[in-house]
């Protein structure tokens, strides 16, 4: 990890990044396919359940490194980190359920229409 900060600390656009912010994002990363695939798995109603779920797993994460690997720390900021990325494969689920919706809906043929009442058959 902080050979891959050192990296992107010598190259010119990434040069502001380092390595406790490439931890938190690659924190981030790490934890988008769980809100995305159980949001796809369960749907978008139960975004709020994926939501606690992510933050469930985070804080058993952390409290599994502190008990079980002693040379690390339990952080609070990766809590916060999984959460957002969790948030964020939320996000990407329901808009790609959204875009799914609209172009079925879009694809749906339409209804013939009784030209004599108006009202659809």
């Amino acid at each position: 990890m902080a050979q891959a900060a050192r990296v992107l600390r010598r190259n010119g656009p990434t040069a502001w990044m380092t390595q406790n912010g490439l931890e938190f994002a690659s924190n981030v990363l790490l934890f988008i396919p769980l809100g995305l695939l159980l949001v796809l798995m369960l749907g978008r109603r139960h975004w709020f359940g994926v939501l606690f779920v992510g933050l469930i797993t985070s804080c058993w994460i952390e409290l599994a490194q502190s008990v079980w690997l002693p040379m690390r720390e339990a952080d609070p900021r990766y809590i916060a980190a999984h959460v957002a990325g969790t948030t964020l494969g939320i996000l990407i689920a329901v808009a790609i359920i959204g875009s799914k919706r609209n172009t079925s809906e879009n694809r749906r043929p339409l209804s013939p229409v009784s030209q004599s009442s108006g009202r659809q058959l």
